[in-house]
């Protein structure tokens, strides 16, 4: 894919641009090595009108990395996605990733994120989506499925990644579900930006966008819920009894609607991801449920959107949450009663500075199930729920098997 080398406004130094025609040929790009795979030059699409039906102009992105270094001097190669990742937050101080904090996370993601506006696909009904996936499956495309509520950080671009791995095409969806709030909780305040969203989305190799509105996921007149059972119950079940009825119903939905061949979630919602997978199992969804890995930042805690009502104090304290279940888990794993390793993960985590616990539990890894001999005797999980100021925030991890 050789050509003359072409500049366009926003385009950081180092990244080459594709012109393709309308079988996807490189018409012009930079004169590098020639781009391979799908994903090493993830192909974006500018919307030139307001409907899926009309033409999409394509380009293909492509990051030479050796360029963008020489441009940056004899400096590091920056940290794109430590830059950008974060900057949903409303303060600055609270929000921008330490630079090189991919150091510290479970898996390595892209360094570099396309900032261009306008270049992701956004569809708000269901008719819209259902026509742009119709397009791809006549070309034989898998799709992914990625299910956020917006306000997006690195954890949500991973999964982007970690779809586009597994699948021709990813589709995204950004919907502040009201269906699992209660009516104290933050629904109102839940931190919402699509355009910046749907920059980060583009950068991290996403297809398509599909973000509806209320009113286009419940109609007037639908009355239709959903209850699990099993993982659902205790937990989040005790302390939110309306949030799993809500996932479930708004996961049914998208997963229906977008009949995605895989769809990936979060570990950090463990609890959640469970009852996907319960329902998917029950409900006979052909869809392939895929968790990835809790994205964390240096100090060990959980990339969350709402980290972004912490002040810096709260901060300090939320960074304490990881190291305390980690010391639970452990000792959990060495077979020490779990009603003492509770209470103490209890008491540590108060004097850690944290104002109040929902709970902190171990748990049998895929039905969430209490352990009846009181020790940990096969795959089990630690699960904590705490408040700092008006700010909740969950955690998981793993507690290893004994041998």
């Amino acid at each position: 894919m050789d050509g003359p080398f072409q500049t366009l406004a926003g385009i950081p130094e180092g990244v080459g641009v594709h012109d393709l025609d309308t079988k996807g040929r490189a018409q012009s790009g930079t004169g590098g090595s020639p781009l391979r795979g799908r994903r090493s030059a993830p192909a974006l699409n500018v919307d030139g009108g307001h409907g899926v039906g009309q033409v999409l102009e394509t380009v293909r992105i492509a990051v030479d990395h050796a360029t963008g270094i020489q441009a940056e001097g004899r400096g590091k190669h920056r940290d794109w996605t430590s830059d950008e990742a974060g900057l949903h937050k409303p303060i600055l101080a609270r929000q921008v990733l330490p630079h090189g904090s991919q150091s510290g996370l479970s898996q390595r993601v892209n360094p570099f994120i396309m900032t261009e506006t306008g270049v992701l696909p956004v569809v708000r009904s269901i008719a819209a989506l259902r026509e742009a996936l119709s397009d791809w499956r006549r070309q034989g495309l898998t799709v992914g499925f990625v299910p956020t509520m917006g306000a997006l950080h690195a954890g949500h671009l991973t999964l982007v990644r970690e779809a586009g791995q597994r699948a021709d095409r990813v589709v995204a969806s950004i919907f502040v579900n009201p269906t699992q709030f209660a009516a104290h909780e933050d629904l109102g305040t839940y931190p919402r930006q699509e355009a910046r969203d749907a920059e980060l989305l583009a950068g991290a190799g996403c297809d398509l966008l599909f973000a509806p509105t209320v009113e286009e996921m419940y109609p007037a007149g639908a009355t239709t819920t959903i209850n699990v059972g099993g993982p659902a119950e205790g937990l989040e079940g005790a302390f939110r009894p309306q949030m799993f009825g809500g996932v479930a119903l708004v996961v049914t939905k998208l997963l229906n609607q977008v009949q995605a061949d895989v769809a990936v979630f979060g570990e950090k919602d463990w609890q959640q991801l469970m009852v996907v997978r319960r329902l998917v199992r029950d409900l006979d969804i052909p869809t392939d449920i895929i968790g990835s890995p809790t994205m964390r930042d240096d100090h060990g805690l959980a990339l969350s959107s709402r980290n972004a009502y912490l002040d810096e104090a709260e901060l300090e304290v939320a960074r304490r949450l990881n190291g305390v279940l980690a010391e639970a888990a452990n000792q959990a794993a060495a077979r020490r009663p779990l009603a003492a390793v509770e209470r103490d993960a209890h008491a540590a985590l108060l004097k850690a500075g944290f104002e109040r616990i929902d709970y902190v539990a171990i748990r049998r890894t895929d039905d969430l199930g209490a352990f009846r001999n009181g020790v940990v005797d096969a795959p089990a999980r630690i699960l904590a729920a705490v408040w700092l100021g008006r700010t909740r925030l969950i955690d998981n991890m793993a507690v290893a098997a004994p041998a």
